[in-house]
């Protein structure tokens, strides 16, 4: 079911509804069609959306590097829902950065071009890495996706947690899900 407002109608985030989206969001001014996977990256979470793959499209914003594109990848299940998700918004995302001053922006990422089935024996992952074009395989390891291992990863990285995050700098959060034209997209 669709969710609107009076103001702004919600529109699920794809290539297709890019055109719909106006106001204050930054959108991808490069030709998505023309991108070209250069990265294998594992491990698609908002750390990655954040940082490689909003770096990536600012250069392509400029109209470099349009040969870096991002094949995104994984190997746990919920990689799975991970991948069907992204696919259904062209693998396209939105950026939301909030300033100290708590003033927000929000950005439509889209490096992003394809996202490796996963498989029991990572044969597509594989092949994937394997290609010719591919000159960079990453991957983030996140302390939330390590918790099952028996130690609170949290307290042991972050021991002075309140003091980290009294920064002055901005703050970037990534945020899957639809899209309402000016604003950020809200989360499922």
């Amino acid at each position: 079911m669709a969710v609107t407002s009076k103001q702004h109608p919600i529109v699920d985030l794809n290539n297709e509804a890019l055109a719909q989206i106006n106001g204050s969001t930054i959108k991808p001014t490069y030709d998505r069609s023309q991108l070209q996977a250069g990265i294998v990256h594992i491990g698609v979470g908002n750390f990655h959306r954040a940082h490689l793959s909003w770096y990536l499209h600012r250069l392509m914003q400029k109209g470099m590097d349009l040969d870096w594109a991002i094949i995104g990848s994984g190997v746990t299940e919920y990689d799975i829902s991970m991948r069907e998700k992204l696919a259904n918004q062209d693998y396209l995302t939105t950026l939301i950065e909030l300033d100290p001053k708590g003033n927000q922006s929000s950005e439509i990422v889209g490096p992003m071009i394809e996202y490796v089935a996963i498989e029991k024996n990572n044969q597509s992952l594989i092949q994937a890495m394997s290609k010719p074009n591919i000159r960079i395989v990453s991957l983030t390891v996140t302390e939330s996706r390590q918790s099952g291992a028996g130690v609170d990863l949290h307290q042991s990285i972050h021991p002075h947690q309140g003091e980290l995050s009294s920064g002055d700098g901005p703050a970037r959060w990534s945020n899957r899900g639809s899209q309402s034209p000016g604003h950020p997209a809200r989360s499922w």
